[in-house]
């Protein structure tokens, strides 16, 4: 068909297979119009490979298409990096291992982007704590961050939970910064830049 859409999923992780297992059986219940089709890019940053029996038991469901990679460095950059390199969607969305997706996740972020024209959106993310997590802990800001209304600019610009479009990655060398990959931030300086040029998010 030719209006098919192919959305390419990019999950990088690290020796967290139970929260992996979770994340993707999410993402095997999602509810998507029929000319959409998911292809989930996984690469793990483990160089043992510990992620490897959680995907293959992924591997033959007629609802999305998985690859499979191991990226040794220890660095999320070059982790997140090797995901776009191998992503032929039109669309990267991505979602970290330790987040669980809504069933409408993937339709709602193309949704959004495409009504509003936009070059990248980012999706709402709420905390789930163990019953004994102190208080102070769940009050944190960091946990409750500001959701804007959609169309409106996005004032947290982070990769776990977020849609951009694949062209936008592609045509930078490596467009999160591997400077960052060991003490964070790397999210909001690609968006940072990405902004600075003037694109729609």
């Amino acid at each position: 068909m030719d209006n098919i859409l192919l959305v390419s999923v990019c999950v990088a992780t690290y020796k967290r297979p139970e929260l992996l297992k979770k994340l993707m059986e999410s993402l095997s219940v999602q509810k998507i119009s029929n000319n959409i089709k998911i292809e989930i890019i996984v690469v793990d940053n483990d160089s043992s490979g510990s992620a490897r029996n959680i995907i293959e038991d992924f591997t033959n469901t007629k609802v999305f298409n998985v690859k499979y990679f191991i990226q040794p460095i220890k660095n999320i950059s070059l982790t997140r990096n090797k995901c776009v390199e191998n992503s032929i969607g039109k669309y990267i969305l991505f979602i970290d291992d330790d987040e669980i997706a809504v069933p409408i996740w993937i339709q709602s972020l193309v949704n959004t982007i495409q009504k509003y024209k936009a070059d990248a959106a980012f999706g709402r993310v709420l905390s789930h704590f163990d019953d004994d997590i102190p208080m102070w802990i769940k009050r944190n800001p960091i946990y409750n961050r500001e959701t804007p209304p959609t169309r409106t600019e996005a004032i947290y610009t982070r990769a776990g939970n977020c849609i951009i479009k694949v062209s936008l990655l592609k045509s930078m060398a490596a467009p999160f910064d591997p400077e960052y990959g060991l003490t964070g931030g790397v999210d909001t300086h690609l968006f940072g830049k990405l902004k600075r040029q003037g694109l729609n998010m």
